[in-house]
């Protein structure tokens, strides 16, 4: 099963992530690896928001970090295609952010992680759904939510079953049921 789970800020999408690849591994005595794309720096509040998704996760998952390069994603991806694991990618709108600044092309970095993720078996994505918010007034902003949408629609098309995340409820947009 490979998911897609998206949702605004606070919609409850990586609770659910979480919940579900649990599910997704004790069904089948698998290990969950969770991929982590944030990247902290000197923002104290974002700190807070990463150390409230580590704290919720189990001591057992094994956490991959990739923030600081949008290129190790796809890397760590084709490489955990080898492992058995339940892969837990929380959050590709992160990663968009990230590969924005990148000199290289944003849609190859986004067709080699497209790719990476319809090749495991068992993968849930996280991302912020791009259309449901204000247009941003500043350049950099829509440029955001425009690659946030490309990508959201690139993964989309990869994965079995897409979620919508409102009030902490998914409402299942493709496939389904949830695990």
């Amino acid at each position: 099963m490979r998911l897609l789970m998206l949702g605004g800020v606070r919609s409850g999408k990586s609770r659910l992530a979480e919940e579900t690849a649990a599910r997704m591994a004790a069904a089948d005595g698998l290990p969950v690896t969770y991929v982590a794309t944030a990247r902290v720096g000197d923002d104290e509040e974002m700190a807070l928001r990463v150390q409230r998704h580590r704290l919720r996760r189990p001591g057992n998952w094994r956490t991959i970090e990739t923030a600081g390069d949008s290129g190790t994603l796809p890397r760590q991806l084709a490489w955990l295609r080898g492992e058995p694991d339940v892969v837990l990618l929380d959050c590709l709108s992160l990663w968009v952010a990230e590969a924005l600044e990148s000199p290289d092309g944003f849609d190859a970095r986004l067709e080699r992680v497209a790719s990476a993720l319809a090749a495991l078996p068992r993968v849930v994505v996280v991302s912020l759904e791009a259309g449901l918010g204000l247009l941003p007034m500043e350049p950099l902003g829509r440029a955001f939510l425009d690659r946030l949408g490309d990508a959201n629609q690139a993964v989309a098309a990869a994965m079995d079953c897409v979620a919508l995340t409102v009030a902490g409820q998914p409402l299942v947009l493709k496939g389904g049921p949830l695990p």
